[in-house]
């Protein structure tokens, strides 16, 4: 049994490998040795679900964690990754037995508490999904995607000052200048709700500066500058927006509605 352990082992590093790699066929072969070796292994089958989950076999991954589980029922990892997949399958029930299993088997598990709320929130328990991530903040206050998750659930709960305030323990756990555009994003989106035209706006050209130039940023880019007063940075963005989606018939009205707004240049007259 020893022996068989051992060769797993060696076979799962092996695919490890090959996965870091991005060497699927090789990952695959190499984990369904380690499983073929030790088939009483949850490690070796695990790795093995992982693999065959990235080659899109998901019911065969979904039958190897199982087996996994069969072997050791309470090993937490597993039960993670088992819920996880489930999650991601859009088995929600089913995930969540397995995430609550790791809640019995360990109350302070962040990671657990964070996968309940992704799973309550894909149920649409918006309600239930923020008190687990809050939970889950409580062992891990500077959880990055929780603190996302959590501002955009206060935002659709219609609670924008709350959102912004879990977008701002968000954007603290950065230095400077190193936020993501999608934190700019969103701080631009809770802004708009807030009806602070000119502060949305400045969020939102952050957020177009860090890579965030897409139709659905610049759109809401140009309504911010519309209501902020600035037209031709609103007209500006409109067409930005239209020309990476010139057949929306939204960025179509946009544009019509910015242009109208522009000031003609100073001394000519609009007829």
């Amino acid at each position: 049994m020893k022996d068989s352990v051992v060769e797993s082992r060696r076979y799962i590093q092996q695919g490890v490998n090959a996965l870091g790699r991005s060497d699927l066929a090789e990952a695959e072969r190499y984990c369904s040795q380690a499983v073929h070796a030790c088939p009483d292994d949850a490690k070796a089958r695990r790795h093995y679900a992982d693999v065959l989950w990235a080659l899109d076999r998901k019911q065969e991954a979904l039958d190897q964690i199982d087996a996994a589980l069969v072997n050791d029922e309470n090993d937490v990892e597993t039960r993670l990754r088992a819920a996880e997949m489930r999650l991601l399958a859009a088995k929600y029930d089913a995930a969540l037995v397995d995430v609550d299993r790791v809640i019995d088997l360990d109350p302070k598990s962040a990671e657990a508490w964070a996968l309940r709320g992704r799973t309550m929130r894909a149920k649409g328990q918006a309600k239930q999904a923020l008190a687990d991530f809050q939970r889950s903040l409580v062992y891990e206050p500077r959880r990055r995607d929780v603190l996302q998750h959590t501002a955009e659930l206060y935002q659709e709960l219609g609670e924008p000052h709350k959102a912004l305030s879990a977008l701002q323990t968000w954007a603290d756990t950065y230095g400077s200048g190193e936020e993501p555009a999608d934190l700019f994003a969103a701080q631009g989106r809770t802004y708009m709700a807030m009806n602070r035209y000119g502060e949305a706006a400045r969020s939102l050209q952050l957020a177009r500066s860090r890579g965030a130039a897409n139709p659905e940023v610049l759109a809401m880019l140009a309504e911010a500058e519309a209501a902020a007063g600035h037209p031709t940075a609103a007209y500006e963005a409109a067409q930005q927006a239209l020309a990476m989606a010139p057949n929306d018939p939204r960025h179509q009205e946009l544009l019509q509605r910015t242009a109208a707004a522009v000031p003609p240049p100073t001394g000519t007259i609009r007829r």
